[in-house]
């Protein structure tokens, strides 16, 4: 007789979903752990190395600005010393220095050499200028800025004023943001280093992110290759998925099937049906389950042939 009561949720699906929640589980959380670990690792090396570059390019900057200071020093004495000794001028009369030391601008930015490496590239974009201690540029390398007071920047550009104001006591630097000519705001980093001897200030800025080609590419071609490693593994993860799948429905199968005949040969022993076979191929607990059964089942049976006897006899 088979079993007519509906189970709504059976041994089978409890099974199958153990097997799967105890296989699945762990592989996603492995998965999403190495994404994560890849992830780190790849914004680690690239952090350190963008903060490696930063390091040295403005490290670059700074050597710049102080390079173009000393030339520049180096020009005016020596030029400033020719020219006295030339002219037979006293020590205190020249083009190149007034009585009280300070440089006569207007004479200076007429000197072609002197703008020849006043004014030199930093980086791609990035250039030298060179300013008065009043904040008045007499070399850079936009020609419309030349006589331009800087303190007109002030409240405009605050952070650009801030190293610009700190630079006219002694060496400064720092980051500010500056519109390119795409309209794109960048940080750019300035260093301002004074000209010994002189009332002149050489500054030298680019954009940072102009010396993180390098590092962009670097970043580009991990993530490819994290997500070219993640899709290998995704797809073994698939295939690990689907075995574990099949590997549990077979295994919740093998482990419900014999419950369920013993079932349906309880069942049908209880009706009467004392010949139904216990047909259980296991080693295990059901085993154990299968011969309590077939015990039962044939003590039934010595019984009820010991009842038919004594009914014979009471005969």
């Amino acid at each position: 007789m088979p079993l007519t009561r509906k189970i709504k949720f059976g041994l089978f699906p409890k099974f199958l979903l153990f097997f799967l929640l105890i296989a699945i589980i762990p592989l996603l959380l492995i998965e999403y752990l190495t994404y994560n670990g890849m992830k780190d690792f790849r914004l680690q090396v690239v952090n350190q190395s963008k903060s490696i570059i930063t390091k040295l390019s403005t490290e670059n900057i700074r050597q710049k600005a102080t390079d173009t200071a000393k030339q520049i020093s180096i020009y005016i004495r020596f030029m400033a010393k020719e020219q006295r000794k030339t002219a037979g001028l006293p020590k205190q009369v020249s083009i190149y220095f007034k009585s009280n030391g300070d440089i006569p601008v207007d004479k200076l930015k007429n000197d072609p050499y002197l703008k020849s490496f006043a004014v030199q590239p930093v980086g791609k974009t990035g250039y030298t200028a060179v300013y008065t201690s009043e904040a008045i540029t007499i070399f850079h390398k936009n020609p419309k800025i030349v006589g331009f007071d800087l303190h007109k920047l002030k409240k405009k550009f605050p952070n650009f004023w801030k190293i610009m104001e700190a630079s006219l006591k002694g060496p400064s630097s720092g980051y500010y943001n500056w519109k390119d000519i795409h309209g794109k705001i960048r940080k750019k980093y300035m260093y301002c280093s004074p000209v010994e001897g002189t009332n002149l200030h050489v500054a030298a800025t680019t954009y940072l992110d102009e010396f993180f080609g390098p590092i962009t590419e670097l970043e580009k071609t991990a993530v490819s290759q994290q997500n070219s490693i993640m899709f290998y593994i995704l797809i073994v993860s698939v295939g690990l998925i689907l075995y574990m799948i099949i590997f549990s429905y077979v295994y919740a199968r093998s482990m419900t099937k014999p419950i369920l005949h013993l079932a349906d040969v309880a069942d049908r022993i209880s009706v009467g049906d004392l010949d139904a076979e216990v047909n259980v191929k296991t080693s295990d607990e059901i085993m154990i389950l299968a011969e309590a059964i077939s015990r039962m089942q044939k003590s039934l049976k010595s019984a009820i042939v010991r009842l038919r006897e004594k009914r014979k006899k009471g005969r």
